[in-house]
């Protein structure tokens, strides 16, 4: 009880846990080797692999658009800005950071 009050785990245990977790903040933290590690959170993007199927039948697309700030469906050059910031030396002094394009649907 002492050790999980001071969040310690045994040794067998930490060999079990994942080496990256799935977030952008944990996976930089782990490998703090200088390199930065940032993601982008899109929203439903239109793409050839979701422009067919229950995607499309069921008219999400449009659902999702009408829950957004910006009323449209996002496609892939939607991404291609914020990717370039993150890619370029601009972002060089960030890391661990999640990026959400999403046209508005997370709002504080």
């Amino acid at each position: 009880m002492t050790r999980m009050r001071s969040r310690e785990l045994p040794a067998e245990v930490e060999s079990l846990l994942p080496t990256f977790p799935a977030d952008a903040k944990g996976v930089a933290t782990r490998a703090a080797s200088g390199k930065t590690i940032n993601a982008l959170a899109p929203s439903l993007t239109r793409t050839q692999g979701t422009q067919t199927g229950a995607h499309d039948e069921l008219g999400w697309f449009e659902h999702v658009a009408q829950l957004q700030a910006i009323k449209r469906t996002q496609v892939p050059e939607d991404l291609t800005g914020a990717l370039a910031f993150l890619a370029s030396d601009d972002a060089a002094f960030m890391t661990g950071q999640t990026i959400a394009v999403d046209g508005g649907a997370v709002r504080a």
